[in-house]
């Protein structure tokens, strides 16, 4: 079974290729694609938002809900379906880097989430290790079934902090590459 194309750009990224925009070809399907391919993806997106780059790409999907929890992300060139296009016009307007970040400290990590579905910007604390560490482990897309991170997951999925795929969970905020200056801007 070849490999589905968006593992290939993210391989092509992940790489250090110096481009700053990224093409997806084909149509991406949150309805339909399995899940560990959708998650492959989204981490795609996260990481290209955390290095600044642009990513050009379409796709489908019926969940309004996935719209609102990916609005850190580069935005697709257009609305996943029809009943989203008011959603998918705040997304494409609001998108700026530093929407859904995370910074880790001596024993802790911090998530800043100012993402538009939030009453007021969010500043998320994380002191547990066994959060911390699923939180990190899911920047690989994760099996739910493997490895004790179900309970914790949830958790997190329910913060908005992870999202839940089938049985595979990837985490959402970036790691920030560098500091934009003038670093007040996120």
């Amino acid at each position: 079974m070849p490999e589905p194309i968006h593992a290939t750009t993210a391989r092509t990224m992940h790489a250090g290729a110096p481009e700053k925009t990224v093409r997806v070809p084909g149509v991406i399907d949150f309805d339909t694609d399995p899940p560990r391919e959708t998650a492959q993806f989204i981490r795609l997106l996260r990481d290209a938002a955390a290095e600044g780059t642009d990513v050009h790409w379409t796709g489908r999907g019926n969940d309004p809900e996935l719209t609102r929890k990916l609005t850190h992300l580069p935005p697709p060139s257009e609305p996943l379906h029809p009943s989203v296009t008011a959603p998918w016009r705040d997304w494409t307007a609001s998108y700026r880097l530093g929407v859904l970040y995370r910074r880790t400290g001596p024993g802790f990590l911090i998530v800043q989430d100012r993402r538009p579905f939030r009453q007021k910007p969010a500043r998320i604390v994380i002191g547990d290790p066994h959060l911390r560490s699923v939180l990190e482990r899911c920047d690989e897309p994760a099996d739910l079934r493997t490895g004790g991170i179900g309970k914790a997951a949830g958790f997190l999925a329910g913060s908005d902090l992870v999202l839940i795929l089938g049985d595979w969970v990837v985490t959402l905020p970036y790691r920030l590459a560098g500091w934009p200056v003038p670093a007040y801007s996120v």
